[in-house]
């Protein structure tokens, strides 16, 4: 992560650095986390144009707070309001729930907090912490027990949808089918990162999937902000 973030051109650093102080200042985290980064260019040559270069840093960020009221909803939109040099995906959670789940060998909480890169800590100084060792056969266990639930959900969601479809209940298909996409999307969070999500905006949760597939969004393409 710090290699990668190291790579990063000097004005994308800037934005970062300017995205965490905003953060800080707004909502006085206990830790800001990258657990993951996309950069890349969209580069545009044509008969009808000047040739252009655009870069875009996507970012994933877990945010630990001290209040058990998580603010996601209003933390996601403030960043969205203020980043514009792509796309950042945040994830903010309670620090006791966090212990907890580490506790309970979470294969998510655990993986980012040994190897995210850490932007910000309010203590200004890093202790170190011994984490527990994943058991693969019970972190297997739990990406199974996973994969059977949101797939009999999202199986179940576009059969209710292909119904209403036939039926000539279109608004009921429509519904119907972004259940589905959540429930799919939901799993391969679940199953691929660890992570147990309960995001129900498609846009979101597509780009929670780039983390660890970056064509993820190109399945679905996407005309507005839902």
């Amino acid at each position: 992560m710090e290699n990668l973030l190291n790579q990063l051109p000097p004005e994308a650093l800037d934005e970062l650095q300017g995205l965490i102080a905003k953060l800080v200042q707004q909502y006085q985290p206990e830790k800001i986390i990258c657990f993951g980064c996309n950069h890349h260019h969209n580069r545009l040559q044509s008969c009808f144009t000047e040739a252009s270069s655009q870069a875009q840093a996507d970012y994933y960020l877990l945010v630990i707070v001290a209040s058990a009221t998580r603010r996601e909803h209003d933390m996601q939109d403030f960043i969205n309001a203020y980043y514009t040099g792509g796309a950042v995906t945040v994830l903010p959670h309670p620090q006791e729930m966090i212990v907890r789940a580490v506790q309970e060998q979470n294969t998510f909480f655990v993986q980012v907090l040994q190897d995210g890169l850490l932007l910000y800590a309010a203590t200004g100084f890093v202790q170190a912490q011994a984490f527990p060792v994943i058991d693969p056969k019970q972190q297997l266990k739990k990406a199974e027990q996973a994969y059977r639930c949101r797939h009999e959900r999202a199986y179940g969601f576009l059969f209710a949808a292909r119904k209403c479809l036939s039926q000539g209940y279109l608004q009921l298909a429509v519904f119907q089918l972004h259940q589905a996409v959540e429930q799919s999307c939901c799993m391969l969070v679940n199953v691929c990162m660890g992570y147990r999500s309960d995001i129900h905006n498609i846009g979101r949760l597509l780009r929670l999937c780039g983390c660890f597939y970056p064509g993820a969004a190109a399945l679905f393409p996407q005309r507005t902000q839902e």
